[in-house]
């Protein structure tokens, strides 16, 4: 068995390659301690939902001991006929040192130790790293409809936040399809003595001291274009949402 990219998977299965070729392929792999290659996410628009927080517009995102982690920026392009938005991120392992990065939508990440998970449609990328650091990062398009039902089990704990986001949503983050591109991100990091946990239902903060832990409920929250929380304690500046 050897693990091909869709393009040489289809002309393998089209009888295009020998077993030699592919047994030479198995022996010699193209890829390997260095994958690179160029992401297809360009929305006209978005929202993000990172764990229970919800950002209006392209922004930066989370930012880690002064590392922007995650950001949306904005690009014209010249040959469409509106604006894209561009995903860029900047994982780190514990120590510092980079998993994995994307920018100007080029993926690089170095293999070791990094599982990479990613399906045909290329709506979803998850990387787990054996530090136990993970980012995953789904991009889909919602009707109305489906963006309601998102947000209300999003913020199922805040009906009223949720009805603000999805008229926030319509009015600033519709693409020309009347969609709304969502960018939802989940994730564990660590830094400088805490953790940070995001999921779909909670964005929890644990701190570390010598004495114990104090773990931090951050809760739902909507970010507007220029606002961002901090959460600091004893002089560090442990992380930071939005601008």
């Amino acid at each position: 068995m050897i693990a091909l990219c869709q393009k040489h998977h289809d002309l393998a299965d089209g009888g295009q390659f020998t077993k030699q070729q592919l047994r030479d392929m198995k022996a010699n792999p193209y890829v390997t301690d260095r994958l690179q290659c160029e992401w297809v996410w360009q929305p006209e628009s978005i929202l993000v939902l990172l764990g229970t927080m919800a950002f209006i517009g392209p922004r930066p995102v989370l930012w880690l001991a002064g590392v922007q982690v995650v950001a949306v920026r904005r690009e014209e392009v010249p040959e469409l006929s509106s604006a894209v938005m561009r995903v860029d991120f900047d994982l780190r392992a514990p120590n510092g040192t980079t998993i994995a990065t994307m920018k100007d939508n080029i993926f690089d990440a170095s293999v070791e130790g990094l599982i990479i998970e990613t399906p045909p449609q290329g709506r979803r990328l998850e990387l787990v790293h054996s530090s136990e650091t993970v980012l995953a990062l789904e991009l889909r398009a919602y009707e109305l409809q489906l963006l309601r039902a998102l947000l209300e089990k999003t913020f199922s704990d805040n009906g009223s936040l949720a009805d603000v986001v999805v008229a926030e949503a319509l009015a600033n983050c519709t693409d020309s399809d009347g969609k709304v591109p969502v960018l939802k991100i989940h994730g564990t990091f660590f830094q400088l003595g805490a953790t940070l946990r995001l999921t779909a239902k909670r964005s929890e903060l644990t701190i570390r001291w010598a004495g114990g832990e104090e773990k931090v409920d951050i809760g739902g929250r909507l970010f507007h274009a220029g606002s961002g929380l901090s959460i600091r304690s004893d002089g560090i500046d442990h992380l930071r949402f939005g601008s």
